[in-house]
């Protein structure tokens, strides 16, 4: 039987979504179903996730900004694309991590 990524291998409970914020380097924490104390098997890093949201703001509202000369709208186009590419980043890491008894 394999492991499944973010799921507890003393309970085999799967871990809420809101834990991918807890991952990071050295960091452990409690499984909510049988309180095991959690580290990650293979840490991703966010700052690789933080360069992807960056460049997912910046370059919409700069191509936004010289189709358009409109700041507010090319600050929500930002907006909308960065929040995206944090949500598939943080969903990425919550597929690809795995977990391990601290």
């Amino acid at each position: 039987m394999s492991a499944e990524s973010f799921t507890c291998p003393n309970c085999k409970r799967k871990l809420p979504f809101r834990y991918v914020l807890k991952i990071a380097n050295n960091h452990e924490f409690k499984c909510p179903g049988c309180s095991t104390v959690l580290n990650p098997q293979s840490i991703k890093s966010w700052a690789w996730g933080a360069i992807i949201g960056f460049l997912s703001v910046v370059i919409p509202a700069q191509l936004y900004l010289m189709a358009d000369d409109n700041i507010v709208v090319a600050m929500l186009v930002g907006l909308v694309f960065g929040s995206t590419s944090i949500a598939l980043v943080a969903l990425y890491v919550y597929r690809t991590t795995y977990l391990t008894k601290a």
